[in-house]
């Protein structure tokens, strides 16, 4: 997600040059007649096609992680994620969970997560309302039958946006 790759786009890197096992076999295109992964590398990894319009976006990303700088985007989406704190506390009835990184997570009353998260959706404000992948963080914070709203922050977002967010779930809060 760092560098901005497509959905399902990853890479290992390993310090040193062990033969690991392959996770998936076949079709190296390499040697297709063979039942066996090549042994030499990095044939040896590669079953089936690559994705190479993942591995073209991850390139890309990383070129513009590099062109604006790693502590110019971490500051930024610091800075922004301040501000939306700020504004999501000020509101009636929020809690928020921490936020960190760009990630904020919060409720708004004893509202459903899924609820607020659909309301900010008809305000054109994508978040996502749930567990999050994550049930024994819930159980910690008590919000297992509620879920919390997730906002993540991008270095795309801009100050004007969380204006926007700001009174959406200003109004939201009010109905």
């Amino acid at each position: 997600k760092g560098i901005f790759g497509i959905q399902g786009c990853g890479f290992a890197v390993f310090s040193d040059i062990r033969r690991r096992e392959c996770l998936i076999e076949g079709g190296s295109g390499i040697d297709s007649i063979n039942a066996e992964m090549p042994i030499y590398l990095p044939e040896g990894y590669e079953a089936g096609t690559l994705g190479t319009p993942a591995i073209v976006t991850a390139a890309a990303g990383a070129e513009f992680v590099y062109s604006q700088g790693v502590d110019s985007i971490s500051a930024h989406i610091r800075s922004l994620s301040d501000m939306l704190a700020e504004r999501i506390l000020s509101i009636r009835h929020t809690k928020l969970y921490g936020y960190d990184n760009g990630i904020l997570s919060f409720n708004l009353g004893s509202r459903p997560s899924s609820a607020v998260a659909a309301a900010l959706d008809e305000h054109g404000i994508c978040v996502r309302g749930g567990l999050h992948c994550a049930p024994s963080a819930h159980k910690k914070l008590g919000t297992t039958s509620q879920g919390t709203v997730r906002i993540s922050l991008s270095v795309f977002n801009t100050e004007e946006q969380l204006d926007e967010f700001y009174k959406a779930l200003y109004e939201i809060s009010n109905m």
